[in-house]
């Protein structure tokens, strides 16, 4: 059992090596702890005044990542400098409940203090989505490698 565990370590070990050496070539960074649909590194930036936040604090970790619905931007900090990740879903109303559309994360490894941001688009609540109606929702967590926060759930109204 013990070797089986440590083959299907190897494997996984390998097709992680194998998926990362395929990607496109970038700074010498490493990849955030679960990767997603979408994932990109936040550059740096000066946050705006009107950002919907969540807040994780545990251990070393003072970390905060928010939604800037005007501009579908995410943008995070972490005091104190670990790296740390914004994860998040968008998700449509199909007529009849919401479906997950996209998801993604935002990687902050820009030092103590250094603000980041990620810019996306999304539909908006009030436009006619991939399924034909109205509603889009965005869902997200700021995270570390102790854990994340609770989720925050916003409705893209802008």
């Amino acid at each position: 059992m013990r070797i089986r565990q440590i083959l299907a370590g190897a494997t996984l070990t390998l097709g992680l090596v194998s998926a990362i050496a395929a990607a496109p070539a970038q700074a010498a960074r490493s990849a955030p702890p679960d990767p997603a649909d979408e994932w990109n590194y936040a550059t740096p930036g000066s946050p705006p005044s009107d950002l919907i936040c969540a807040t994780h604090k545990q251990g070393n970790v003072n970390a905060k990542g928010c939604l800037r619905l005007y501009g579908d931007q995410w943008w995070s900090v972490n005091v104190r400098g670990e790296d740390m990740y914004l994860v998040w879903k968008n998700t449509l109303w199909n007529g009849a409940s919401w479906v997950l559309y996209r998801e993604g994360t935002c990687f902050n490894d820009l030092g103590a203090g250094s603000w980041g941001v990620c810019n996306k688009d999304y539909y908006e609540n009030s436009s006619v989505n991939a399924f034909g109606y109205k509603g889009s929702e965005l869902i997200f967590q700021v995270c570390s490698a102790l854990g994340c926060s609770a989720p925050v759930r916003e409705s893209n109204r802008q």
